[in-house]
């Protein structure tokens, strides 16, 4: 057979390397890799900005949805639609431990921090406060008025007065949440248009029954008018926000057995 090879083929040597090919057939020279240009500190940080606004509105949609919690109208103390008595809670800020009220004029003040215990009541001595202590207990009673402080010890501990509560569910469409009396859920409180993620952390009846108080997720403490019966006769009121506080005592609130 012939050994001819078709022109422009590579043959072997013999040490088993690849024949030269002809001058003619040589492969262009490599062109200069191309180096992506340096990049921008200040299109790293817009970069950066952008993702933290991204993973922000999603951690806001998943949380609330596409809406904010419900809105709603200001407690206007020249309206017949008011508290009658005040409210008091512990809000555990990031610093330090305070004590706060709301009157029913809808101002809201701190009365004193550095408190280590639990809210019981509000009597006519004040707002009162469990502490433990090394040696017990004692009943730290804050004047609402100058944030003024007396202690006096405790035979063992006191239980917090249990008031008339609120509970709330969202109906079947997940788009309204009823708030509705404990005992029976014939008593309607209120109806707000909400979202699923939207929810109350404490409510309560006012001692005389002639309000509701509820602390909400979104951080705001809110009053709902009530009538005699119990029924809510009018829309919630926004009474105060940023509230860091998971329960509350209403004003005119004794300890059980004090």
């Amino acid at each position: 057979m012939s050994d001819a090879r078709p022109p422009g083929a590579h043959g072997t040597d013999a040490r088993g390397g690849d024949a030269l090919a002809s001058a003619g057939d040589a492969p262009p020279p490599a062109s200069p890799v191309s180096r992506p240009p340096p990049s921008d500190p200040g299109q790293r940080g817009s970069l950066i900005a952008a993702a933290l606004v991204v993973v922000l509105t999603v951690g806001a949609v998943v949380l609330w949805g596409v809406e904010r919690p419900p809105q709603l109208a200001p407690l206007e103390p020249d309206s017949e639609f008011v508290p009658e008595a005040g409210v008091a809670w512990i809000d555990d800020g990031d610093q330090e431990t305070c004590v706060h009220v709301a009157r029913p004029d809808g101002r809201s003040s701190e009365l004193t921090c550095e408190v280590q215990g639990s809210l019981v009541g509000w009597d006519e001595r004040g707002v009162l406060v469990q502490e433990f202590v090394a040696d017990g207990t004692e009943l730290v009673i804050i004047d609402p008025n100058t944030g003024a402080r007396e202690t006096e010890p405790l035979d063992g501990s006191v239980a917090r007065g249990s008031g008339d509560e609120v509970v709330a569910r969202h109906l079947d469409d997940d788009d309204v949440l009823r708030i509705e009396d404990r005992r029976t859920s014939d008593v309607q409180v209120a109806n707000l248009r909400a979202r699923p993620a939207y929810d109350l952390r404490w409510g309560e009846y006012a001692p005389d029954r002639h309000g509701v108080a509820v602390i909400d997720n979104a951080d705001r403490l809110l009053f709902i008018p009530v009538q005699d019966t119990g029924q809510g006769s009018d829309e919630p009121r926004l009474w105060v926000e940023d509230v860091g506080a998971f329960d509350a005592v209403w004003q005119g609130s004794a300890p059980e057995g004090r």
